[in-house]
């Protein structure tokens, strides 16, 4: 948010809950969450049940730094919880940090289904509702009718329509 507002970047692409209303968004597309490791951690893959899913070790995908997600708000809400053991910047080192130990990522269901077997893991769905979350395209309001923003905003918009 910071770098759109400063001029720094001109488009973002992900998801924020609160974008202040300098920041426009366009949706691209509407995500959810499956959760990766390797075979001997999640056997009956895709199945998954949560007193495994609460007892095993988990990678958390933190770009804040934060160790606490989305997920264990929702444990927390069922009087459950469970145990990060490592929290990682981004999907790929924490897909690879997954397939050299014991432990569960929960993360994106594309990212996951496009990745996960490149590092030998296999995936299931969790074993709680997980909310959606939209992915969007991200500019400040100053690029709102600027050409070269509004083309590439629609490359965006039309690879996300093939994707499905």
């Amino acid at each position: 948010i910071e770098a759109l507002i400063d001029g720094r970047v001109d488009l973002a692409l992900g998801f924020i809950w609160d974008r202040p209303d300098t920041i426009l968004s366009e949706k691209l597309y509407e995500e959810s969450f499956l959760v990766a490791g390797r075979p001997s951690v999640l056997p009956n893959a895709p199945r998954l049940d949560l007193d495994r899913y609460c007892a095993s070790d988990h990678v958390l995908i933190a770009p804040g730094g934060d160790m606490r997600g989305v997920v264990d708000d929702r444990l927390e809400a069922m009087g459950r919880r469970r145990r990060v053991v490592l929290g990682l910047p981004a999907f790929l080192p924490a897909l690879a940090a997954v397939a050299a130990s014991e432990t569960l990522v929960t993360l994106p269901a594309r990212v996951a289904l496009a990745f996960a077997s490149g590092f030998g893991l296999v995936t299931a769905t969790p074993p709680i509702d997980v909310r959606r979350f939209p992915v969007s395209v991200f500019w400040h309001r100053r690029n709102d009718k600027d050409g070269r923003t509004v083309w590439l905003r629609r490359q965006f918009a039309a690879c996300a329509a093939r994707l499905g």
